[in-house]
């Protein structure tokens, strides 16, 4: 009886658990992305545009579209 009701608390510690530390996973995955994101726009302010390149994803479907209105489709482009 012991055994089933301690297997009982482990399992349900996990099912209430589990999606609390999900989510702080997820929040410290944005907050590091900000923080990289705002680094490597801080460089690019002084004329590194370096890790703002390293942090883009460099694929064939990446679109950008400036504030002239020029729409660009692939890294490359």
């Amino acid at each position: 009886m012991i055994l089933w009701s301690a297997l009982i608390l482990v399992i349900a510690s996990l099912c209430f658990t589990s999606p609390a530390r999900a989510e702080n996973e997820s929040n410290a995955a944005v907050m590091a992305a900000a923080d990289q994101f705002y680094a490597a726009l801080n460089a690019m302010f002084i004329g590194d545009a370096g890790p703002m390149e390293g942090i883009w994803l460099h694929e064939d479907d990446v679109t950008y579209m400036g504030p002239d209105g020029v729409f660009l489709v692939g890294w490359d482009s």
